[in-house]
């Protein structure tokens, strides 16, 4: 194994804390706040904490077997097969998460509020309102995007786990 990056883990940890917080809300152990009709349901909380939550462990995990910085976002091919397996799990768990958050902002039920500030030239406009077809459709686009790269992670680790797995 690799040397130990405590930046790393030290990120990996902050990660895990903040995806603990929206878990802790939901379980009824932190102050959760009024719920209003047009509050995101508690599954949505779930899965946006386990984004972090992973995310912060893998930077762990990467910053115990290499560095965790490297671009490629794997383990090195000296990770033990078990290690690998758990960090494609939350590899996967973090991109499904992260298309179905986007998903449900651009196509669930419910009134979305989005604003849009722009600025030039050292002017600004702010825009309240109308801005929801809009904000649906950039959230719509990105979760498109985003389910491509869950499919193409998928892929990916097939053809690791399954050498010679023809996947079209």
């Amino acid at each position: 194994m690799g040397t130990t990056n405590k930046t790393g883990i030290g990120m990996g940890l902050l990660g895990m804390a903040v995806g603990s917080i929206p878990l802790w809300s939901i379980l009824g152990y932190l102050p959760h706040g009024p719920v209003s009709p047009n509050s995101a349901p508690d599954w949505i909380g779930v899965l946006i904490g386990l984004m972090f939550f992973f995310a912060g462990m893998m930077v762990i995990v990467k910053s115990l077997t290499g560095d965790p910085y490297s671009p490629d976002g794997e383990l090195p091919a000296t990770a033990p097969p078990a290690m690998r397996l758990v960090y494609d799990a939350m590899m996967m768990t973090v991109l499904i998460s992260f298309a179905a958050v986007f998903s449900w902002v651009a196509f669930g039920a419910g009134t979305r509020h989005f604003s849009v500030s722009v600025m030039a030239a050292g002017a600004a406009a702010s825009l309240h309102g109308g801005g929801d077809t809009m904000g649906r459709m950039a959230f719509g686009f990105a979760a498109i995007v985003a389910w491509l790269f869950v499919g193409s992670a998928a892929v990916s680790i097939v053809r690791r786990w399954f050498p010679g797995t023809e996947l079209r």
